[in-house]
């Protein structure tokens, strides 16, 4: 049960089995079991393991969504400064941040509230990297006039 509870992207995913096994026996080489030694090790390989395919996923959703570095930190400071003690953002988050940028009627709700759990699934938060897709998906459409009111928003905060 710790495994689906650390990692269940590898308990979960058959083509993660062998790799899973292999962390399994690089800290129980005598088979015997794992002592709490045998536990911790097995832990920080586990969190190396997360790390390693959060940056992987984040680096490839950037490559995706095209957005140059500096708009890649900015997106990244209004994720960080959205979220409420997680690493990740729910969807009520983050329709009230974008409602904060432009007004969400009945329609535009739905819709964001499809296109957030379409980005996000089969999780209910959004990641950082799923954050920026639905950013980018958000203006490519131009949600609810979203570039023109963020580019306001924007200068505003400079002025």
């Amino acid at each position: 049960r710790t495994v689906e509870d650390v990692v269940p992207e590898m308990a979960h995913e058959r083509s993660m089995r062998p790799q899973l096994l292999s962390l399994m026996r690089s800290v129980d080489e005598e088979s015997n079991g794992l002592n709490l030694e045998d536990f911790l090790k097995l832990m920080g390989l586990f969190r190396s393991f997360k790390d390693k395919e959060r940056l992987r996923k984040e680096q490839w959703a950037i490559r995706d969504a095209g957005f140059q570095p500096q708009e890649v930190a900015d997106f990244r400071e209004l994720f960080l400064n959205s979220l409420e003690n997680s690493e990740d953002m729910n969807y009520p988050t983050f329709s009230h941040m974008i409602s904060g940028i432009t007004p969400l009627g009945k329609s535009l709700s739905q819709e964001l509230e499809r296109m957030f759990h379409e980005t996000c699934a089969p999780r209910h938060e959004a990641d950082f990297p799923d954050f920026l897709l639905l950013m980018k998906t958000l203006l490519d459409k131009d949600f609810g006039n979203l570039r023109e009111k963020s580019k306001k928003r924007l200068a505003k905060g400079r002025r």
